[in-house]
């Protein structure tokens, strides 16, 4: 069920009303778009507030981070813009609505964040209150949960957001959607106005409904020539209906970005894509590889995980029917003896791929094994709450400095663990029921917890 469905037959309801009183007014798309921006925030919430009293302070705060360029335009100067390295045309776009008491410590976080983690972005903020006061553009989805995830674990920026538009795809409270040139909340304005005009055409405007939008938003879609407008249609469309679900944006996202997440250079072989969907489910759902397997077989991806677009590379590039092939070809070329059996010939294609250690790389066990170490030294050098926080940092930054490096941890960490999944190979340790996976805090308690009974244990 669609968690803004009621949102939108509100938003809609207030269109619909302003149309039947006011039969001369016209309600265009500027008109519904400043509704639309403004949506739910009361004047307590600061609604329109302007708020540019705050871009001076920030600018200055950045001024010596060669990691992110902060600075304002004559030609548009209701906006303090924020930019790091280069977008490749086929971005997430985020909106973070903050309320007004907290611009000035929200906007200083996120973009620390952002520089601090390297991700490239074009972002700005605008200057007054507004639920897409703060809008972040990057690259993946990936980078873009990074983000909502750094996010959801400050309780103060949290605890101070506005509620994004309706009409938006929600993740935890922030806005995502791909737009490229366009604007998607301008877009989704101006079909609100054309259906406005055909049900006042057709004496209607008492029928309007959130259904019958999205309907009118799927005819249109058809004879959209701009493919960029026709994909904003297509997602307004999926957005609206009754059963949207974040899922849907997901699969919107990866069927938009899998030309551009690969890597042109590579042959496009079915084996890298089938091993990239098995190494990122064991990594997600480490008992889940062998269903996943055996239901693709028979037609059914949804085993498999969603994360670094395996699914989606997997659907692409691999049929069903290669893959009893692609499983006999890596037994082959490994000299292994291939089974009859099917369940065996599973197993053994699992156990050489995931398994036997290669003599070049470490697997992500062999990586948790060293944070596990290095937890402990740091625990034994300092204290608890020094391990703690050095994992805290590790989760959310990437930055191993809070551990000791009396034993070489530290250094271990930097060459071997960083600038992989940190987030994964954590959760791969510790117990996962009733614990929320993004939030930080409950990681680290539970892998404290874990790692009390481990040297316990031992």
């Amino acid at each position: 069920m669609n968690t803004n469905y009621e949102s939108m037959a509100e938003f809609i309801q207030q269109i619909q009303k302003l149309a039947l009183n006011n039969p001369n007014r016209n309600v265009d798309a500027n008109f519904i778009y400043s509704m639309l921006i403004d949506f739910k925030i009361t004047n307590e919430q600061g609604k329109w507030q302007n708020i540019e009293h705050f871009f001076s302070p920030l600018e200055a705060s950045f001024e010596n981070n060669p990691q992110i360029n902060v600075f304002r335009t004559p030609k548009n100067r209701h906006f303090l813009y924020f930019t790091h390295g280069k977008l490749n045309g086929n971005e997430i776009k985020m909106y973070v609505p903050l309320k007004k008491e907290a611009i000035s410590y929200g906007v200083k976080q996120i973009f620390d964040f952002i520089a601090q983690s390297g991700i490239s972005h074009q972002s700005k903020l605008a200057d007054t209150i507004r639920n897409d006061n703060v809008v972040i553009r990057v690259n993946s989805l990936e980078e873009a949960e990074r983000v909502a995830y750094f996010l959801s674990n400050d309780p103060y920026i949290k605890r101070n957001m506005l509620k994004v538009n309706p009409f938006l795809p929600n993740y935890n409270g922030i806005g995502m959607t791909m737009d490229n040139n366009y604007s998607y909340n301008y877009e989704v304005a101006t079909l609100l106005q054309n259906y406005v005009f055909y049900m006042k055409s057709r004496n209607c405007l008492a029928s309007m409904t959130v259904d019958g939008f999205s309907n009118y938003v799927k005819n249109q879609c058809r004879d959209v020539s701009d493919l960029d407008l026709k994909d904003i249609y297509s997602l307004i469309a999926s957005v609206t209906s009754k059963d949207f679900t974040l899922d849907d944006f997901f699969d919107h996202v990866y069927n938009k970005q899998i030309d551009i997440y690969e890597d042109r250079s590579r042959v496009t072989h079915p084996m890298i894509y089938f091993e990239r969907a098995i190494y990122e489910t064991y990594k997600a759902h480490p008992g889940n590889v062998k269903s996943a397997i055996r239901h693709y077989m028979s037609g059914d991806p949804n085993y498999f995980t969603r994360t670094n677009m395996a699914r989606a590379g997997l659907i692409k590039y691999v049929r069903p029917e290669m893959v009893k092939s692609i499983l006999e070809d890596k037994l082959r070329v490994n000299g292994e003896v291939i089974p009859d059996d099917l369940d065996l010939l599973i197993d053994t294609y699992i156990n050489l791929l995931l398994f036997r250690n290669q003599s070049n790389t470490l697997n992500d066990w062999q990586k948790l094994d060293i944070i596990k170490k290095a937890y402990n030294n740091t625990k034994k050098v300092y204290n608890d709450m020094q391990a703690d926080g050095a994992l805290r940092k590790l989760l959310l930054y990437g930055n191993s400095q809070s551990f000791t490096n009396r034993f070489g941890d530290r250094d271990e960490i930097n060459t071997k663990v960083i600038g992989s999944d940190i987030r994964n190979i954590v959760l791969l340790g510790i117990d996962l029921e009733n614990i929320n996976i993004y939030d930080i805090d409950q990681i680290v308690a539970r892998f404290a917890e874990m790692m009390l009974s481990y040297n316990v244990a031992r």
